[in-house]
């Protein structure tokens, strides 16, 4: 019998595999599953640690070092007033004659409130590595790297295997904290 010991900096983190919440760093695993495992670490604060980690027998320990989230921005309602930006609009509603229709109109913003400037976020699943959509389109995994968005309110879907996951999220031009979702049935 072995066992598999994962330390948090700092401690008192949620140790997560396959979704189940194993309990709290320190944290003794007694006899892991062989093979290859991931582990998410997660606390309050601090963006996820995911870690692969290859179990063969004995006893094995593993630290992760969180890394504190970066505080919004206290201009954070500037960066949401962006979307209102398609007033220029309103000066091309010349009144002209239909013959006019090979221009297409100025671009304005859609429904979706995409805003159109690029943000990042870094997004993980347990079970990791989800099918990340936004706005219905395929954008990247979890649990992978740095998804790339545009800022402001989207319809976003997670799906692994056959659990499915849809929230409305709301991003900030730039790079925005991380995000920790649990798939399930």
């Amino acid at each position: 019998m072995g066992k598999l010991t994962v330390f948090s900096k700092p401690s008192g983190a949620t140790v997560i595999v396959d979704g189940k919440i194993l309990g709290t760093t320190p944290y003794k695993w007694v006899d892991p599953p062989q093979g290859g495992v991931v582990i998410t670490v997660s606390k309050q604060g601090y963006g996820d640690a995911v870690k692969t980690v290859d179990y063969s027998g004995g006893n094995k320990v593993e630290s992760v070092a969180l890394v504190k989230e970066a505080p919004a921005p206290k201009s954070e309602p500037a960066a949401s007033q962006p979307p209102p930006e398609p007033a220029p609009a309103p000066q091309a509603p010349a009144p002209e004659p239909a013959p006019d229709v090979s221009s297409p109109p100025p671009a304005t913003a859609t429904s979706g409130g995409a805003g159109g400037e690029s943000a990042t976020i870094f997004i993980s699943s347990m079970p990791p590595v989800a099918d990340v959509y936004m706005d219905g389109k395929l954008i990247g995994k979890t649990n992978i790297s740095k998804l790339n968005v545009s800022a402001g309110t989207h319809s976003m879907r997670f799906v692994k295997g056959s659990v499915e996951v849809t929230e409305d999220m709301t991003f900030k031009a730039g790079d925005n904290p991380s995000h920790f979702l649990i798939l399930k049935k």
